[in-house]
């Protein structure tokens, strides 16, 4: 990683250490990628005025899932 000199002086003042980029992630989409459709595809037009009314919410929506969407959704995932 490059710096410039009084960038690099600045971070030695102040003892600190620079850190690499992290490494390329060739696969951007998160790997719960179904489940976040679903529960986008869910919310659409929803609205909840509260946390608890939220959180009762999400609670019906991953108990009304079938067993086999979750592991439909296991199979999907790519190995590593």
């Amino acid at each position: 990683m490059m710096e410039t000199g009084a960038s690099s002086q600045k971070l030695h003042d102040f003892g600190w250490g620079v850190l690499a980029s992290p490494p390329y992630r060739p696969d951007p989409v998160p790997r719960d990628y179904q489940l976040l459709l679903a529960l986008s595809n869910a919310l659409q037009g929803e609205a909840r005025d509260d946390e608890d009314d939220l959180d009762h919410w999400l609670s019906n929506f991953f108990e009304s899932m079938p067993a086999q969407f979750y592991a439909d959704g296991i199979e999907t995932l790519p190995i590593k």
